[in-house]
């Protein structure tokens, strides 16, 4: 139950056994339940980006709970040596643990000193938990720490570690992987590794010279260095195959729902395509898929590998007859000739799909979301994007052709789908605004640099902006990436002041900013928009290095501390110097997923 209910709770329940506090939650909250005498009752405690509370408070409250079973804290600053020492002598019904651990700067001592302490405390010291979930940035005293608190788990049975990588290079989320492989609980059943790169949020970076492109690293049977994997170490299973394999059965999909398969792109791929048709149950129970499309082995492409017009037919054959049944699908890392529409081939094979993230070059025919709206009725959640190389360089032309979507396209996908989720990221080129006159999602994810700059530095954009997102009555999350937007921008903060249903909102500037400003974009924002209850804003100091702000409405008027040395009356507390929240850019879509991730 939500924190908004905690009062009639505390006061009048007299059994509660599985307990959430949401971001809004305040240390008066925590004392109103643990006055009403409740928590020694409460078997699953969930604390949901509790940001606010300190880690003796949050830590403290969960201590009172004597007989928990379960307890989640992800995104929320906890000290990993008291969370240790409470789990192995105070909690030791606990079974199951999700927690982060965040960059060093976010913690009382050094990670060299948390990772001495446990490396020297008495080795009778134990978490009897058999399922953990550890959300951690990916550097290499993290994994050592991780390590250290993985050899005190001797019945740890499930582990999901989830690698926010900071870096441009994938070196430190693979070395993780690796080492937790290397180091894993004898006991371990299934092992689940997922990871997401957060890039730098400055302005674009110039143009690569031609011919600098690099090729996306050759298929490897241990398959980690894609970062996103799951292992069942009991069946000797792993969701990522290559497809030749699957066909060949040197692996075998039985029993595996979520599944990255690698398609190398030579002149037998359609051919290959065409022949699992025959052995349809190989993939029966598949229901989340990621296609990767990728060059032969030993071949250096000048551009990435695409789907010729010869994959059309036979890639219609595979969706329809071998994964007809599949709720998700990724395609961003599988790309089309700008004369192969992707949308028709997933519209025309998939009826139960739910989610899909194509890359722009599946959906550059005039017609492309009509294909989906009248193939994919349970469709709710649609993202556009493609995966850039190391250089920042889109792997495919067809990827750059700037896509134009019409209100009637929506109009079309409201009517006959399910949509609640859109997301048109900042790797994709968008030709106008039309399409949201008639988008009525729930969730919209926008880059305003997918636009032509004459076109967005004009002031009839930010007009038109306003007009068009004024339209949506239905939507409660807005995510706005500008990076070469100022957040003082004249027009900036008017073209969101008319969204009166929006509850979250995060705004991802690359410009130079002042906390000063910061605070005067938020206290804007809270003025203009009543039912805002979060809002999340990055932008770049003068060093450069990037600042994050959040604000949170709390359920009393309070003092906010504005970051510059004062307070002033506020409806929500700010945030300063602390992790982030709901601003993640990457896409799970077909994916093993990270928990806390919209």
């Amino acid at each position: 139950m939500a924190s908004r209910s905690l009062k009639k709770i505390a006061l009048q329940a007299d059994l509660v056994r599985n307990l959430t506090f949401s971001p809004d939650t305040d240390e008066v909250t925590l004392q109103r339940f643990l006055r009403a005498k409740r928590s020694h009752r409460v078997r699953q405690l969930r604390f949901t980006d509790c940001l606010v509370l300190p880690s003796k408070i949050l830590l403290g409250f969960a201590e009172t709970c004597e007989y928990l079973q379960e307890l989640y804290c992800v995104n929320c600053v906890v000290e990993p040596c008291e969370l240790f020492g409470l789990v192995a002598m105070k909690l030791k019904r606990l079974r199951q643990l999700e927690w982060s651990i965040h960059e060093a700067h976010f913690y009382a001592s050094p990670i060299g000193e948390y990772i001495a302490e446990i490396a020297t405390c008495q080795r009778s010291l134990e978490l009897k938990i058999n399922a953990m979930y550890v959300d951690l940035v990916a550097t290499s005293a993290h994994a050592y720490l991780l390590e250290l608190i993985l050899e005190r788990c001797p019945k740890l049975q499930h582990l999901h570690v989830h690698a926010v990588r900071k870096e441009t290079e994938d070196e430190h989320s693979n070395a993780v992987c690796k080492e937790l492989m290397r180091h894993r609980p004898a006991g371990l059943t299934t092992f689940t590794y997922t990871s997401e790169w957060v890039p730098a949020p400055g302005p674009p970076a110039p143009p690569v010279t031609p011919g600098r492109w690099k090729p996306r690293p050759i298929f490897r049977a241990e398959g980690i260095i894609w970062g996103n994997i799951c292992y069942n170490l009991k069946l000797q299973s792993c969701s990522f195959v290559s497809f030749d394999d699957v066909l060949q059965q040197k692996v075998s999909l039985r029993g595996v729902q979520q599944a990255i398969v690698v398609v190398e792109a030579d002149s037998q791929a359609p051919s290959r395509l065409h022949g699992a048709i025959s052995r349809p149950e190989y993939w029966k129970d598949v229901r989340s898929l990621s296609l990767v499309l990728q060059p032969p082995n030993g071949l250096l492409f000048p551009r990435g590998a695409v789907a010729l017009q010869c994959y059309r037919y036979p890639m219609h054959l595979f969706f329809k007859i071998c994964v007809s049944n599949i709720t998700e699908l990724n395609l961003t890392s599988f790309h089309f000739n700008c004369d192969v529409d992707g949308s028709f081939i997933v519209g025309s094979a998939l009826p139960q799909l739910r989610a899909l993230a194509l890359a722009p070059c599946g959906v550059t025919n005039i017609e492309a979301l009509k294909f989906l709206a009248r193939g994919c009725e349970d469709l709710e959640e649609l993202d556009i994007r493609s995966e850039r190389d190391s250089n920042g360089e889109c792997p495919c032309e067809s990827c750059e052709t700037p896509l134009s979507f019409f209100a009637a396209d929506f109009l079309r996908l409201h009517r006959r789908t399910k949509l609640r989720r859109l997301v048109l990221d900042e790797t994709m080129k968008l030709s106008s605004l039309t399409l949201l006159q008639e988008c009525r999602v729930v969730e919209l994810r926008l880059s305003l640099d997918s636009f032509p700059a004459e076109m967005s530095e004009a002031p009839v954009f930010y007009g038109t902006l306003r007009h068009l997102l004024r339209c949506n009555t239905r939507l409660r999350s807005l995510t706005l990436e500008a990076r070469t937007v100022p957040l003082d921008h004249r027009f900036l903060a008017s073209a969101l002041a008319d969204l009166t249903t929006l509850r979250k909102l995060c705004v991802l500037s690359g410009a130079t900013a002042t906390v000063d400003v910061a605070v005067s974009f938020v206290k804007k924002m809270e003025a203009m928009l009543p039912l805002l209850e979060m809002l999340h804003l990055h932008y770049m100091t003068a060093r450069p290095a990037m600042r994050a702000v959040t604000w949170i409405r709390q359920r009393d008027c309070v003092w906010g501390w504005l970051g510059n040395g004062e307070q002033e009356p506020s409806a929500g507390v700010f945030l300063h110097h602390r992790p982030c929240i709901g601003c993640s850019r990457s896409t799970f879509i077909g994916l093993a997923k990270p928990h806390n991730r919209d």
